[in-house]
């Protein structure tokens, strides 16, 4: 009878420590679950960030090409160009 008390003692620690065991590894899980939220929260923001200055970039490069194309632009070539040499530049 005592053998047999000291055998449930035994498996009782055992499953006590294996439920702590489990409380432990489901407070893990739990933190992990809020820590790949935050990183999802932090990369959609970084999608939205990229393609906003995306869309900034090719505004500014369509405004260069624009300006690049226009006839002012062609006009005062030959002024840039003196200007230039002027400044020392070579091109």
């Amino acid at each position: 009878m005592a053998h047999r008390d000291a055998r449930i003692a035994e498996l009782v620690a055992a499953l006590e420590q294996e439920r702590m065991a489990q409380q432990d590894l489901h407070q893990d899980l739990e933190t992990r679950i809020e820590e790949i939220a935050q990183l999802t929260i932090r990369a959609h923001e970084s999608e939205n960030q990229r393609d906003r200055l995306r869309a900034e970039l090719d505004a500014l490069i369509g405004e260069r090409d624009a300006l690049r194309t226009s006839t002012s632009w062609k006009l005062t070539a030959p002024i840039r160009w003196i200007s230039l040499r002027l400044r020392g530049h070579r091109g």
